[in-house]
């Protein structure tokens, strides 16, 4: 298949006007518009170099091709992505508003337990006063029906006295 350019052509004394030009072997001379000639490929080689030319660019085309399904594969990809994310951070802040949760009401029954502990204590101070009352009784060795071991006449204090 041969292709014509729009430039002008001159033909050389190797292929006189008088014979037809084989195509495999005809030289062309290029004219330039500034006056300066340079001599190009044979026929066939420019035949060549089209056919070249033409593969590269089907080539290219099919990179092209490729490379744009590639873009929209990743594309795709990157949208899991980001739905995979967005799922692991909505995880991450049900954890944290559980955990807060969790601190809280232990921090609820600590305060709690702490508070019965102090109440339990109050109230049992009567019962462990009574029976160190007994033991210095019994310790002193006091008579059996002595009014000392009655546990009500025991004078139990309002408050307890401030340790220091």
């Amino acid at each position: 298949m041969l292709r014509y350019t729009d430039q002008p052509l001159r033909i050389t004394e190797e292929t006189p006007l008088r014979t037809p030009p084989d195509p495999a072997a005809a030289t062309v001379v290029i004219q330039e518009p500034d006056g300066s000639a340079y001599l190009t490929a044979t026929t066939k080689e420019k035949v060549t170099a089209v056919e070249n030319a033409e593969a590269r660019a089907l080539e290219a085309k099919k990179a092209r091709a490729q490379a744009v399904q590639q873009r929209a594969e990743a594309e795709v990809k990157l949208g899991e992505a980001e739905l995979r994310v967005a799922c692991a951070e909505s995880i991450i802040t049900a954890r944290d508003k559980e955990i807060v949760e969790l601190k809280v009401a232990l921090e609820e029954s600590e305060n709690k337990y702490y508070n019965m502990g102090f109440n339990d204590v109050e109230n049992s101070a009567e019962p462990v006063m009574g029976l160190g009352w007994m033991a210095t009784v019994t310790a002193i060795g006091l008579l059996e029906d002595s009014l000392f071991r009655n546990l009500d006449q025991i004078p139990y204090l309002e408050q307890p006295p401030p340790t220091n």
